[in-house]
């Protein structure tokens, strides 16, 4: 059994993107049907943001209104300059930015999860069990 353990701290935060960065990239690299797969990111927020106050949400995660208003609604489509945000969005929901993107679920169990703000900083720990046999 495996588990992936992911902290979200300012200094860390980079070193853990460059990572997720590279094991997405790779996969995509190798992945002749990257090409093939369609945003799905105004079906996802629908679906995980129902019954939440977009406002709100955008405020929580430090996005601004009209940006997640037209991702939602599919007004706009992310671009390469507000993946930054994108990401931010993937986290706040607990979903990868695949997840939130391309609505591709993986094997991927949160058994553990907790949230503390430290001196204005928030910060989210969880701990998921992965696909067995994974080498994670």
């Amino acid at each position: 059994m495996c588990f992936r353990l992911n902290a979200w701290e300012n200094k860390d935060q980079k070193c853990l993107l460059s990572y997720r960065k590279s094991e997405v990239s790779t996969q995509f690299a190798t992945d002749n049907e990257f090409m093939k797969k369609s945003l799905r990111l105004a079906q996802v927020l629908q679906r995980e943001l129902k019954g939440k106050v977009i406002s709100k949400v955008a405020k929580e995660v430090g996005l601004g209104v009209s940006l997640l208003h037209d991702w939602h609604s599919a007004a706009r489509s992310p671009s390469a300059r507000n993946m930054e945000q994108a990401r931010k969005l993937a986290n706040y929901l607990g979903l990868t930015l695949e997840e939130l993107l391309f609505d591709e679920r993986t094997d991927r169990e949160v058994i553990s999860s907790t949230s503390f703000t430290d001196r204005g900083v928030q910060y989210r720990v969880n701990i998921e069990r992965l696909r067995k046999g994974d080498p994670e």
